[in-house]
């Protein structure tokens, strides 16, 4: 007899531990179990359900174009982080949300597009001339990236902005961009 599997092997697996942590976080949260155990049996539930989407993700775009694709993706893949910001809302936690989306933003606007015009960077800098763009960290631009960091936390955390704030980060950009085009040469 030939059965119908709708499931791979691999997705039965995931699902199977995804209910059991599932469970296990429910049991925990409902007999006031230990905060880190609580975390941990959330975490993993967390992750494997995630891992759920993306493979039922991956298994949808075979129908659907690559731009309904990336929509789906974006917008399945913002879920978890959209209902923890509702459970913490929930429990009158506004500023962990806070942070929450200020780390997202600043994540993907810092680290996902910094890695999309690195190499854009390195061919201007050859075609403009000057000091070429090189992938090595000199001392001075990790200070001033550090420091550019650090003035951005203690202005957006203040929950308000004005023009002038905005014009001294770019200010500061632009100090921290001049010195590594004209800065000290990095030996070789």
């Amino acid at each position: 007899m030939h059965r119908l599997r709708i499931l791979g092997r691999r997705t039965s697996i995931v699902l199977g531990i995804g209910v059991l942590a599932v469970g296990a976080s429910a049991i925990l949260v409902s007999i006031d179990g230990a905060p880190v155990a609580v975390f941990l049996a959330t975490a993993v539930a967390l992750a494997v359900l995630a891992t759920l989407v993306g493979e039922g993700t991956d298994q949808v775009s075979v129908r659907l174009s690559p731009a309904a694709t990336g929509i789906l993706q974006s917008g399945l893949g913002n879920l978890p982080e959209l209902f923890i910001a509702f459970f913490a809302l929930q429990a009158g936690l506004v500023v962990v949300v806070q942070s929450a989306l200020i780390g997202s933003i600043l994540a993907n606007s810092l680290l996902v597009l910094g890695i999309a015009l690195t190499p854009v960077l390195v061919l201007l800098s050859i075609l403009l001339g000057g000091a070429p763009l090189t992938l090595v960290v000199s001392p001075l631009l990790a200070a001033a990236v550090a420091l550019s960091a650090v003035l951005t936390l203690v202005i957006v955390f203040d929950g308000e902005s004005n023009w002038l704030e905005g014009l001294a980060l770019i200010g500061l950009y632009m100090i921290i961009a001049a010195s590594v085009w004209w800065g000290p040469a990095i030996p070789t």
